[in-house]
């Protein structure tokens, strides 16, 4: 165990009594689940609901539903046996939904025995769980020999506990028994002091804690039958450096202090942590009264921890110590993780990133400050000097539209001028009194989420304009609607040209095209004003294509504003599409302009490959387009997955730095993926390369071997793009945004 790379909780007991606290406890949250089985599971007196029996504060979500259960007779003999014969197996990220009925502490058990299965051998699965912002565990493969419970505590302090299950790519995850109990407020302390740091104290309110070791001491195991909150107490014999010096004690024998000592409170010793006193002379005072010592400590020395207790050297007559139990809590760490190798992993990195940081922050923040002031002084101006009919008390974003003008432009929403439903309600062609074509998104209004996505959606695009970005013309919102006007794209959705439609192939060089406009489009939101905006959605489908097939990034209806200067990251719900979301963000919920990268990498693929991000219909190792695809480029087996109608169109230098920039963008840790301006800069060097005469023709033998440690190169680009193009940034201010509009349009 790496004990340096975290603190820990160190709860000393001390009296008779292991459970005295826990007496009569009952807790307000107490879900146990037998997981993959339609019976209960009976454990002592507690009774593990089967997945089918659970109510409706329980809710599992999961892409697929699958099942797995085995004989008793592979299942190691215990109290909980019957747990154990059955799991839930998760092919895709997954979580569990609980009801919180009360805010405080609560433990989360989840219960691991890989028994063999007709479809599924669990001794293979490789996943990771995360809980409120925590990483419980990353990369866990359970062990193939006896069952294993791993034990944590979280303050929840929301009405709601998300647990997500992620398997890790190219696996699965599987889980037998799952539970979320209440624990007594009075069980684990606020704040403990640091041993390490005299002087120093550890807020646990804000930490995730793992149980490490729970010890009765006197040798003899407790069950979680036999304790009021289910703990399992193992034997302290395994962990004595000494046995001789140590006598068992049950509570039928009677204590004899010996000498001078008549009673407990005339028993007098020292508790150390390591070499660190954690108490200097305690005196216990109350016979058969529990005693807790809480500590936290850290040492970056060595990978054991020692608890002692001992007597007092100053000559003295306190002979004797004694010890009743001993808890070992994991105290997570400042990323949020209780997992040692995911910790160790990311550390170097951090390092490093923060060094660089260092030396270019200086830079970014006096160029940041300088566009900010140039934005501001330009929008006001711009604002000054506008003519634009807005009406008194409508929305500061822009202008709004009469409900009648909408009417009109769709013929009153005919169906047949449907070109596009998604999340947000359907998008209609319309035509508008001057005879210019626009989108119209009618959006559902009974949704909560809808009213926030469009607010969002004004917000953002009147405040930008780019023309990589799709212009927004206007809006209404009389009578409860939710309509939103934007710029007609002739040619629809990129998606809609690399599979399942009958629109014209794209050519390679119409494909690089593409993707460095919509490069373009999101370095821009990333670096276009003092706070990055980070889209949320970057998919197939939200890249749009004008007569002239220029890309178009659209739907910021889950944009966020990203981190300031002085943060790395910002806290926010899971949302997006699946197949495309960052997986750092689904498990930690902590969103960067990283996680659009990561989007925008599985994009790369897709336009590379001609096929949808998930296809359940194709074999099982084909389904996800990532993990398939990046395991036939290690392979070297490329010829398997680009778009047959690439056949011969593509310059192996130009593939190559394609492959390239989409393999950095899909990196597991945020820190090691480039920024989309770097993105940018390769993609627009992969269309040089395929432009270049000098290079080789195209050939059908696309079998190339990419180098995983190569870094991606900045090469400036000589083209007619280029990241910071004033041709681009047609406007920014927020009049100008509606500057298209007529006045009889408007009201």
């Amino acid at each position: 165990m790496y004990f340096a790379k975290f603190k820990f909780g160190v709860w000393v007991l001390f009296a008779m009594c292991l459970i005295k606290c826990s007496l009569e406890f009952d807790p307000a949250d107490n879900y146990l689940i037998n997981c993959g089985s339609s019976t209960d599971a009976s454990v002592g007196d507690r009774v593990f609901l089967g997945d089918s029996n659970v109510n409706s504060s329980v809710v599992l979500s999961t892409s697929q539903k699958i099942w797995a259960n085995t004989s008793s007779n592979s299942i190691p003999t215990s109290d909980s046996s019957d747990l154990y014969k059955t799991a839930q197996i998760f092919t895709g990220n997954s979580n569990y939904t609980f009801s919180v009925s009360k805010h405080g502490r609560h433990w989360i058990r989840l219960h691991f025995f890989p028994f063999a299965s007709q479809n599924f051998n669990m001794s293979l699965a490789r996943f990771s769980v995360s809980a409120q912002n925590f990483t419980l565990l990353r990369n866990f493969q359970p062990d193939e020999v006896t069952p294993v419970v791993k034990e944590y505590s979280l303050n929840i302090t929301s009405d709601k506990l998300i647990l997500l299950i992620t398997p890790s790519s190219g696996s699965f995850a599987f889980l037998n028994a799952l539970e979320l109990v209440s624990v007594p407020d009075e069980l684990i302390p606020h704040s403990v002091r640091t041993v390490d740091s005299p002087g120093s104290s550890e807020n646990l309110l804000q930490q995730a804690l793992q149980t490490v070791f729970r010890v009765n001491m006197g040798n003899t195991a407790v069950s979680p039958r036999n304790d009021t909150l289910s703990r399992h107490w193992v034997p302290d014999g395994t962990f004595l450096r000494t046995h001789n010096l140590v006598q068992f004690l049950s509570k039928a024998q009677a204590i004899n202090y010996t000498g001078s000592g008549k009673t407990l409170g005339q028993m007098m010793f020292n508790v150390y942590i390591n070499s660190w006193f954690a108490d200097k002379h305690l005196e216990l005072d109350k016979l058969g009264s529990p005693y807790y010592l809480d500590v936290a400590v850290r040492d970056s020395h060595s990978n054991s921890l020692t608890v002692s207790v001992g007597t007092i050297s100053d000559g003295s007559s306190y002979p004797n110590a004694m010890l009743n139990g001993l808890e070992i809590m994991k105290i997570s760490n400042s990323k949020g993780f209780l997992d040692v190798d995911a910790s160790l992993k990311s550390s170097a990195k951090v390092k490093t990133g923060l060094i660089v940081g260092l030396a270019v922050g200086v830079v970014c923040i006096i160029m940041i400050l300088g566009l900010a002031c140039f934005l501001v002084r330009r929008r006001k101006r711009t604002y000054s000097n506008a003519n634009g009919n807005k009406i008194e008390g409508a929305s500061e974003y822009g202008y709004r539209f009469s409900f009648a003008a909408i009417k009109k432009a769709t013929d009153n929403f005919n169906e047949s001028l449907v070109i596009g439903v998604g999340g947000f309600g359907k998008v209609f062609k319309g035509v508008l009194d001057d005879n210019r074509e626009v989108a119209i998104k009618r959006g559902n209004p009974d949704s909560q989420q809808g009213i926030n996505e469009f607010r969002t959606e004004i917000e953002m695009l009147s405040h930008f304009r780019h023309r990589h970005l799709v212009a927004l013309i206007g809006y209404c919102d009389e009578q409860n609607e939710m309509i939103l006007l934007y710029e007609y794209m002739e040619n629809g959705t990129l998606k809609s040209h690399l599979y399942g439609s009958d629109n014209p192939i794209l050519s390679w060089k119409q494909r690089l095209e593409i993707c460095i406009g919509s490069a373009r489009g999101l370095y821009y939101l990333h670096t276009g004003s003092a706070k990055p905006i980070i889209h949320r959605d970057v998919k197939s489908a939200n890249i749009l294509l004008d007569e002239n097939l220029m890309a178009k990034v659209a739907d910021f209806g889950l944009s966020k504003a990203g981190p300031d200067l002085d943060h790395t990251h910002v806290s926010t719900a899971v949302k997006g599409s699946f197949g495309y979301l960052d997986p750092e963000y689904l498990i930690r919920q902590q969103l960067t302009e990283k996680s659009d990268v990561y989007s925008f990498g599985v994009v790369l693929y897709e336009v590379l490959c001609g096929r949808p991000v998930i296809d359940p219909s194709l074999p099982r190792e084909m389904v996800n387009l990532v993990e398939w695809a990046t395991k036939s480029q290690k392979k070297g087996e490329l010829e398997k997955i680009i778009d047959p109608n690439l056949a011969g169109q593509i310059k192996p230098e130009s593939l190559r730095k394609f492959l390239e920039t989409a393999e950095k963008c899909l990196a597991e840790c945020g820190l090691d993926r480039p920024t989309m301006g770097e993105v940018l800069w390769n993609l627009e060097n992969a269309l040089q390369l395929q432009e270049d005469e000098a290079s080789s023709q195209g050939s059908d033998d696309v079998s190339l071997q990419v180098d995983d440690e190569q870094p991606l190169q900045s090469l400036p680009s000589t083209r007619q793009y280029s990241m910071g193009s004033a041709a681009d940034i047609v406007d920014i201010s927020m009049n100008t945004v509606f500057s298209q509009m007529r006045n009889g349009t408007m009201r």
